[in-house]
């Protein structure tokens, strides 16, 4: 190929007379070509790799600490908490739930006809209710413009009737009983699959919608009218949940789940189908749910085959909802990734697109390896309730957040009553319930006291059923209390076997153990998690194992992996084990689901539960619409489990959980009582620039008949004291907490959440007044938040300081650090740190050994010494942190310890957060770099061609000359 600054210099024949001048312009102008070529490549290439930085850089991750792994991809399988935190943001229901009331909200289900004329009305948006005079009977109003699966298919009702028909076949989904015939006792719904709901026959969506357009999609050029719906439902019996829970049903595409399955590609507009496939490629046929309006008449088309469907290993791009986040990939053993769904639907004012990007699952196996992952920045949420004995470490890092709620769930030990030593034999409750006194011998053998005191460390409270204090309208506190009693054991053991001490003791081969039907003296396996999985139920199902085998049981705990539990439960193959639910739902539901006859084989009444009496009275508070008298009822069925005790409730936990304050704020306590919740998802984000700066200071701990002073500090982002900043410290804002971890005094008023403004200093003091502990109870560590908010300036992060409360008796230690400066300074500049050591009476101590250690490394002054008689650290009330020199704002950790021989030693933690203030050079552009590599390479070439023109012209005139006295050939054979 010819080379371009050859052409540039050659010249057309009629211009050789003016040569010179003619070759150094058009080199001049060649040159200022050559430097935009240069410019425009050089240039778009940083700009392009910029890009790429920029938005990977922008990109905001929530990286979620998980301590096990989803068992599978398909939403029909799926029934544990691993599983489902993966899955459930990537579906959505067609209703809402208002984040603090709970009540129903319109979303793609508008509203419902109120006035049964078969048309939506304007006064009947959001609003929930039967058709007049037919009680039984609602007709509700969809809007699916904007609806759009992950793939890029609309959403239309009729993938909302799939949906129905299909989660009817799953024996769990006890929501959707009442639409089957004789709400699923002895109708015919087995042979016809016929559910009593359809779309309105004479409905038009355009002349008979009404209703007013709050929603935002409205306006959208490509709203189309054709995709409103009305459908008609028939309850077979009254359901009081109905609206809550019979008509929130998710969305599924019908395409994907129905026959052989197909697929949509967007981008071709066409499906590709027969995607049905075990790993050996041998095509599954999942049958219909949904044809001609209702119902699933075989043989042909074939009947939906729930169990064929529930055992297909799909692959990540066939996870497709319609939820806030699209599933990305799944690889086991590693990790989980959903990406934001850019198409999800915002078709109301209070429904927006998530903030965040991305939600990253890692696997950690234990909760150690997990809080190490949060402090270090690796992860920025761990989804599990962490245990009591992490909480002070992580109240002392500033960076970290910590949430305590009281659970509806429970955690409990279940008896497989299908075996006759745990319940009915032969697996027939008609042959009576031999294993009952086994139940309520064992049930007086369970230290729930200890496992909260000891292994909880009163982060939870004793079970008497299985419906948690906090629940304030349905729980039944007049349940019998089966406190530990090995006499009373006896009395029930003894029933079928006698036994005393002197034949044991009970050994693992049966020798000296009591006998029992079907087992004899054979082991009775307790299966609990491993220790390294959930260590408190390890050491329960340990505790009660040992107290079993001190009364003759051959009971053994072990320690078995989650999923293989939860494996054999589905199977019915165990004969007790300790599991724990997470429950959003109230007690008529959740009872029904745990403990009704029907429940036994295919749903989750895992102990094959089976009592008539207590089967009418859920029947009765399922359908009952009085509220105090479904109250009633529900007490009563407590009763009755209290006394049969399929189940016995161990404990209700306070669920803990951590995550980085730092890196992410707004979040949301959920049904279930955990942060990781759907307006989680929608609202978590980042903590705005530049907010307000709040630290906390009070004693590191406390005496139970005592009182410490708490001293809030606001200050600007700059650092300055902030007068009039509204602040609010609290506790904890559930029943169960306030019980526990006292209560806050402020100016005559004393609960657990105060507020107030700071005053001239910028500080709000309060009083904190310490729950009451009795004689060599536990400790108890407590968790004091604040957070502060101003006109001018972005709500502050939630500070979290933690308080020790010691029972009376005991000597301890007890740090007061503040913080004299703040929590904010600049490089290379000193700021001070008070810091005194009190007694267990608030007297100082002289001869503590007090150590100060930061990290990264900091000049401290002193770092370690003894205390005086005044409390000071070698005689100085304040020490001195020196900020050392750094290239961007940074935090340091200051760890304070202080211990001595005869008294419960004590530490804090703070962060200081140095700032660079010099001017440091940024980085190089690489932009601004390949610029100046263009300018100089067509400096460069510039000064060549002239140097060449130049060159070129004074060789021309010399062989001019030259040629002038040589022959005319020589002159030819040069041109």
């Amino acid at each position: 190929m010819p080379s371009p600054f050859g052409q540039v210099v050659l010249a057309n024949k009629e211009e050789d007379k003016n040569m010179g001048g003619t070759i150094r312009r058009k080199a001049f102008v060649s040159a200022v070509s050559l430097f935009v070529v240069f410019a425009l490549v050089f240039s778009t290439f940083p700009a392009f790799v910029a890009g790429d930085n920029t938005r990977q850089g922008d990109e905001v991750i929530l990286r979620i600490g998980s301590q096990d792994e989803p068992k599978t991809r398909n939403v029909l399988a799926s029934g544990d908490v691993w599983t489902m935190n993966v899955l459930g943001p990537v579906y959505d229901s067609v209703t809402q739930l208002d984040a603090e009331t709970e009540e129903l909200k319109a979303y793609i289900l508008k509203g419902t006809d109120l006035n049964g004329n078969g048309q939506f009305d304007s006064n009947e948006y959001e609003q929930f209710g039967p058709v007049e005079g037919k009680p039984k009977e609602v007709t509700a109003f969809y809007d699916f413009n904007g609806v759009r699966f992950h793939d890029g298919y609309q959403a239309t009702v009729e993938d909302l009737l799939f949906t129905y028909h299909m989660e009817a076949n799953d024996p769990r989904s006890i929501s959707l009983n009442v639409l089957k015939d004789k709400n699923n006792i002895e109708g015919n719904y087995t042979q016809d699959k016929w559910l009593w709901l359809y779309k309105l026959k004479g409905f038009d969506p355009e002349s008979h919608w009404h209703a007013e357009k709050p929603w935002s999609n409205y306006d959208d050029p490509d709203y189309n009218t054709s995709l409103r719906a009305a459908v008609h439902f028939v309850q077979q019996v009254p359901y009081a949940n109905f609206y809550r829970y019979t008509m929130s049903m998710s969305i599924m595409p019908s395409y994907l789940w129905e026959g052989t399955g197909c697929i949509y590609n967007k981008d071709l507009e066409e499906f590709t189908c027969n995607i049905h496939r075990k790993a050996d490629e041998t095509l599954l046929d999942f049958g219909v749910a949904y044809v001609n309006g209702n119902g699933n008449p075989g043989p042909d088309p074939k009947k939906f085959d729930f169990d064929t469907a529930e055992s297909w290993d799909l692959p990540d791009e066939y996870v497709i909802g319609t939820g806030p986040f699209k599933f990305d990939t799944w690889e086991k053993g590693a990790f989980a990734s959903l990406t934001k769904n850019e198409d999800f639907y915002e078709g109301e004012p209070y429904i927006h697109k998530p903030y965040i990007d991305r939600m990253l699952f890692k696997l950690y196996r234990t909760t150690q390896t997990a809080v190490f992952a949060l402090k270090s920045g690796d992860i920025d949420y761990i989804a599990w309730s962490i245990q009591p004995d992490f909480v002070p470490e992580l109240l002392n890092d500033p960076n970290i957040g910590i949430t305590s709620t009281a659970e509806k769930g429970f955690f409990y030990l279940c008896y497989n009553m299908r075996k006759e030593t745990f319940g009915y034999p032969d697996g027939n409750p008609e042959n009576g319930d031999k294993g009952r006194n086994f139940r309520l011998a064992v049930a007086h053998l369970i230290d729930k006291k200890t496992i909260v005191t000891n292994l909880l460390q009163n982060y939870g409270i004793v079970a008497d059923g299985p419906v948690s204090p906090s629940l304030a309208r349905w729980y039944n506190s007049s349940l019998p209390a089966y406190g530990y009693d090995e006499g009373l054991a006896d009395t029930y053991l003894d029933t079928y076997f006698q036994w005393d001490r002197s034949m044991g003791p009970c050994l693992l081969d049966g020798t000296g153990c009591r006998s029992f039907p079907e087992v004899e003296t054979g082991q009775i396996e307790i299966l609990t998690p491993a220790a390294d999985y959930d260590p408190i139920r390890a050491a329960a199902g340990n505790l009660i194992a040992q107290a079993m085998r001190d009364e003759g049981i051959n009971a053994v705990s072990k320690a078995t992996a989650f999923g293989q539990i939860i494996q054999r439960i589905d199977i019915r193959d165990f004969q007790m084990f300790i599991l724990g639910w997470r429950i959003g739902s109230d007690p008529p539901d959740y009872f029904h689901a745990f403990f009704y006859s029907r429940n036994a084989e295919r749903g989750q009444n895992y102990p094959g539960y089976r009592n008539s009496e207590f089967d009418s009275l859920i029947e009765q508070a399922r359908e009952e619409l009085d509220p105090e008298q479904q109250v009633f009822l529900i007490k009563w069925a407590q009763g009755i489990l209290a006394n049969d005790r399929p189940y016995d409730v161990l404990y209700f936990r306070t669920n803990i959980e951590a995550y980085r304050s730092d890196r992410f704020t707004n979040w949301t306590v959920g049904a279930a009582g955990s942060i990781y919740s759907y307006w989680s998802w929608l609202g978590i984000h980042k903590p705005p620039p530049e907010p307000l700066r709040i630290t906390t200071s009070i004693q590191t701990a406390v005496k139970t008949d005592s009182t410490a002073k708490l001293i809030a500090t606001v200050r600007n982002p700059q650092g300055d004291v902030l007068e009039g900043a509204a602040v609010e410290v609290f506790i904890d804002s559930n029943e169960l907490n306030v019980y526990r971890d006292g209560n806050l005094t402020y100016e005559g008023t004393t609960s657990n959440i105060i507020a107030g403004e700071t005053d001239i200093n910028g500080q709000l003091k309060i009083t904190y007044l310490p729950p009451t502990l009795i004689t060599k109870q536990a400790k108890r560590t407590v968790a004091i938040f604040a957070k502060a908010t101003h006109p001018s300036y972005p709500e502050s992060r939630n500070a979290t300081i933690g308080i020790v409360v010691y029972p009376p008796g005991e000597q301890f230690l007890s740090l007061l650090v503040y913080l004299l400066g703040g929590d904010l300074v600049e490089e290379e500049r000193p700021t001070l740190i008070s810091v005194r050591v009190t007694d267990q009476d608030e007297n100082p101590v002289g001869g503590v050994n007090v150590t100060i250690t930061s990290v990264p490394p900091a000049e401290i002054s002193p770092n370690y010494g003894f205390t005086d008689s005044n409390g000071f650290v070698e005689g100085v009330e304040n020490i001195e942190f020196l900020a050392p020199r750094v290239d961007d704002d940074d935090d340091y950790r200051i760890e304070i310890r202080a211990n001595i021989t005869g008294y419960e030693p004590t530490n804090r933690n703070i962060t200081m957060l140095v700032a660079n203030v010099r001017d440091v050079a940024p980085p190089l552009d690489l932009t601004i770099l390949f610029v100046l590599i263009g300018v100089i390479v067509a400096v460069v070439v510039v000064a060549l061609l002239i140097a060449v023109m130049r060159g070129g012209k004074r060789t021309r005139r010399r062989r001019i000359k030259k040629l002038k006295t040589e022959k005319i050939g020589k002159i030819e054979k040069e041109e």
